[in-house]
């Protein structure tokens, strides 16, 4: 019912929902929520960000996130592997409309400040809609993706198991 009411108000509904969302997903849809902020992928969610749109249902939902926090930690290559990401994500969410590049629930203090600008960078690149007649598809682009897999490289996760970053705190890490 708060979906409606909002609705009724011509505003939009958002929420918060990081983490594991694949199963509520359907009910997002049903109940016409019309944004998650803070979609998580693996390996901190559980739910690919190309797939949640469909899993949902509702034509006008959008997604939310994508900036993990075991992505905007790594440290090696990092520079290579936030554009090869980037470029993975955007390529896999279909119509750019309806999603927005964003922290997936928290930004970690102990994400390097060159990855968010790596990060920004790369959306720059590849988060440009081609408008004409209507296309909503990206802009082709110049940068290949190198040959490790975007899986392999991303840091596996650490919830839990980090000093800083106990479990169920939205995968952030908070300071001593």
């Amino acid at each position: 019912q708060a979906a409606e009411i909002i609705h009724d108000r011509g505003k939009i509904l958002c929420v918060h929902a990081c983490g594991h969302q694949k199963a509520l997903l359907p009910l997002v849809g049903r109940s016409r929520i019309d944004c998650l902020e803070g979609v998580t992928p693996p390996p901190m969610g559980d739910v690919e960000l190309g797939e949640v749109r469909r899993a949902v249902g509702y034509e006008n939902f959008t997604v939310n996130g994508g900036l993990d926090t075991s992505r905007m930690e790594v440290t090696e290559d990092a520079e290579q592997f936030l554009h090869d990401y980037t470029r993975w994500l955007f390529d896999s969410m279909g119509d750019k409309r309806h999603f927005i590049f964003a922290s997936s629930c928290t930004t970690s203090l102990l994400t390097p400040w060159e990855n968010i600008k790596f990060a920004r960078d790369a959306a720059r690149e590849y988060g440009e809609l081609n408008q004409a007649a209507g296309n909503t598809q990206m802009v082709p682009s110049a940068r290949a993706p190198t040959g490790a897999s975007l899986r392999e490289r991303a840091p596996a996760s650490r919830s839990g198991s980090h000093p800083e970053r106990p479990a169920g705190n939205c995968g952030g890490s908070r300071p001593k």
